[in-house]
């Protein structure tokens, strides 16, 4: 008649019923229980030290089969980057817009995180592009770019040998492959990179560039010496034009103006991937369909070219990576609080 003592602990959470009653034998009882922020009830583990099940409810837990004095623990489940960034997107908050993937747009928005570097063992920061099906097998991935201060982007050339256009042929995949590559960052995979490109640039706005970059039209290198192929699956690759194009926020009209006129507005001062000033000159992925000796860049001015000078030119570039949306993370994604990845 006494019955028997149930007792629950939560971690990441708060008890706020009563956190110990007296069950009877074979009885069930629940407990409410709130989350802390950036964790949830869904998806959540109970154990307990005896032969009692415990079950999530919409309120916490329900703990059943109770035979003898129990102790229960509920470990709560923290939201999953992907769920934030999609979650954040209806409303717009942290400037994240639903364009051809869920994307962070503006000048400076809340998209920095942290990488650990297992070779080195130190957090670097990196920035969120967005949520895209671009994983090898079409399922979602969060394409993340290294960051680096104005004025301190590191210097590559495209290809050394000042000939080859197809991304994955060059010198500078082969560098970028020896450091950042799935074995040495922590929730890495590979992901698909589109090598689509066009013979009209300079009339494409960028929802049009997205298209291309996916379409059927090869980089001549690609259509001379590699069959045409407009894909490769890697582990690192470099931004898009049409990423540069909607890193202008939604509501302005710049992301609705020809690429190749970015100059002539303020677009490019309110889009972070632009770092402007001379001889700041940012790589694209994205090769030139006739000439095997170019490929697209981001000019200092805020155009999208290619000509000028050839892929044997260093210019800048920041590395592209995937992670997988199941990474789950603390922090608000601010320059001074970013998120870090806790699983």
């Amino acid at each position: 008649t006494d019955g028997y003592t149930v007792t629950l602990t939560a971690v990441n959470g708060t008890v706020t019923s009563a956190n110990s009653v007296n069950v009877g034998a074979s009885g069930s009882t629940t407990f409410n229980v709130t989350p802390n922020d950036g964790y949830k009830l869904a998806g959540s583990t109970v154990t307990c030290t005896g032969t009692a099940t415990g079950t999530i409810t919409s309120t916490g837990v329900k703990i059943s089969n109770v035979s003898e004095n129990q102790t229960c623990t509920i470990t709560l489940k923290g939201y999953t980057l992907e769920e934030i960034i999609i979650a954040k997107s209806k409303t717009n908050e942290d400037d994240i817009y639903n364009e051809n993937g869920y994307r962070y747009e503006g000048s400076d928005p809340n998209n920095y995180i942290y990488m650990t570097n297992k070779s080195t063992n130190e957090q670097e920061l990196w920035r969120i592009i967005g949520v895209f099906p671009d994983g090898e097998n079409g399922e979602n991935v969060i394409r993340v770019r290294r960051h680096y201060a104005q004025g301190s982007y590191p210097g590559i050339k495209y290809d050394s040998g000042g000939s080859i256009n197809h991304y994955p042929k060059t010198s500078m995949y082969t560098t970028l492959y020896n450091t950042y590559n799935t074995d040495k960052y922590s929730h890495t995979v590979n992901y698909r990179m589109y090598l689509g490109t066009t013979t009209t640039p300079t009339s494409l706005n960028v929802s049009e560039w997205f298209e291309v970059e996916r379409g059927i039209i090869p980089g001549k290198t690609s259509s001379s010496e590699y069959s045409g192929s407009t894909s490769y699956v890697g582990s690192v690759g470099l931004i898009y034009p049409s990423d540069y194009g909607y890193g202008a926020i939604k509501s302005d009209e710049c992301t609705r103006i020809v690429a190749l006129y970015y100059y002539t507005s303020s677009c490019s001062s309110k889009n972070w991937f632009y770092q402007g000033t001379r001889g700041s000159e940012q790589w694209t992925i994205t090769p030139h369909a006739t000439t095997s000796s170019y490929a697209y860049f981001i000019h200092y001015s805020g155009q999208i070219r290619y000509s000028d000078i050839s892929v044997d030119y260093t210019r800048l570039y920041s590395p592209v990576m995937a992670l997988e949306v199941g990474v789950e993370v603390q922090g608000s994604g601010t320059s001074s609080d970013p998120y870090i990845i806790t699983n």
